[in-house]
């Protein structure tokens, strides 16, 4: 019989549905989370006067940061991005050949053997470190982001709107 009547089977089936059904929604959340914290973080401002001038002060410093830099065109932009990519692309490919190298020789070899143990240290350490460069890649504060137009014309969007909704805030008192 397919179907289990005990308790450890229904909890099985319900934690592969749940890893099933979590997958879509932690990338849906992945991709979402950099569009909608600014929104987030401006609405939360938008309640009262003091947290709204907090807000539009936090963000003119960070323009104030950006005007030191000097733009660089869309293009380049895009360049560095392509390559930021790459380099990403680059050490995932690392990565899955470490976990197929990894897979081949755990089924191949004795596996606790001290020397299949340095193995797996060795490989789980440079999965770390292609994990801890992708991320510093992708989200550090480097050359393309204080040069980008892209994060300038966001800002400045940002600060724009803060401001109108002050400024009616202003007229109706």
């Amino acid at each position: 019989m397919f179907l289990g009547h005990d308790a450890s089977w229904w909890g099985v089936a319900l934690a592969l549905v749940a890893l099933v059904l979590m997958l879509p929604a932690s990338l849906l959340a992945n991709f979402l989370t950099p569009l909608l914290l600014p929104l987030l973080l401006n609405w939360a401002a938008t309640w009262n006067r003091t947290s709204l001038e907090k807000r539009i002060a936090k963000l003119e410093n960070q323009w104030a940061k950006f005007e030191k830099y000097t733009p660089i065109d869309e293009v380049q932009e895009r360049l560095l991005w392509g390559i930021s990519a790459l380099k990403m692309a680059i050490l995932s490919a690392a990565g899955g050949v470490i976990i197929v190298m990894y897979f081949g020789v755990a089924a191949t070899a004795n596996t606790g053997t001290p020397a299949f143990k340095g193995f797996e240290g060795v490989a789980g350490g440079i999965l770390f470190y292609n994990l801890a460069q992708t991320l510093i890649i992708r989200y550090s504060k480097d050359f393309r982001y204080w040069h980008s137009p892209t994060n300038r014309s966001v800002l400045r969007k940002e600060i724009d709107a803060l401001k109108a909704i002050r400024a009616k805030w202003d007229q109706q008192s």
